[in-house]
């Protein structure tokens, strides 16, 4: 399924002409993400390639994201996954509140395959078992930096206001649990 992402209406963007998503569940276990971006990107600011570990912070640059909640629960999950092979993972009580790092299973496999007119990230995410037997809504999102340092926020759907991927509205698309698939 592809799913398309739009740009924040007070974010600035240069250069993007196409950029969507799509996933799927790989024998009930990982969650594998695709992200697409495509224009003329030689502008853009994406992180290099490091050794792949949790870190902070991701969101300042180029980072691909996803939030899930619950159906039911006001609390839920953000990950960050930047192209330079680090993620990151956290819980939320609520709305930007009560965040704690959250635990994983085996860290997220990201791919990153580039040039000046697209960028493709594949991520293989590993959730926790709680999060894989519930159906799950889903926010995709990403920042996308130029090498000036301006910001461009993109998502499914954005809430009123200045971008805030947080928010409940943001929460656009419901994936079915992977033990049912």
């Amino acid at each position: 399924m592809r799913l398309n992402l739009h740009c924040h209406p007070l974010s600035w963007v240069t250069g993007v002409d196409e950029f969507w998503v799509s996933y799927s569940w790989e024998q009930g276990d990982s969650l594998c993400i695709k992200y697409v971006l495509k224009g003329s990107l030689d502008n853009l600011n994406v992180p290099s390639r490091v050794e792949p570990e949790r870190a902070d912070g991701l969101w300042k640059n180029t980072c691909f994201e996803l939030f899930l909640r619950k159906s039911a629960e006001d609390g839920y999950c953000e990950f960050n996954f930047s192209p330079s092979g680090r993620w990151s993972a956290y819980q939320f009580s609520g709305h930007r509140e009560g965040m704690t790092n959250l635990f994983l299973p085996k860290r997220p496999e990201i791919v990153l395959e580039s040039s000046d007119v697209h960028i493709t990230l594949d991520v293989t995410h590993y959730l926790p078992d709680s999060w894989r037997e519930n159906i799950l809504i889903a926010a995709f999102s990403a920042v996308i930096a130029d090498k000036s340092g301006a910001k461009s926020y993109w998502a499914l759907s954005h809430p009123p206001g200045k971008p805030d991927f947080h928010h409940k509205d943001g929460f656009a698309h419901q994936l079915k649990a992977a033990d049912s698939i």
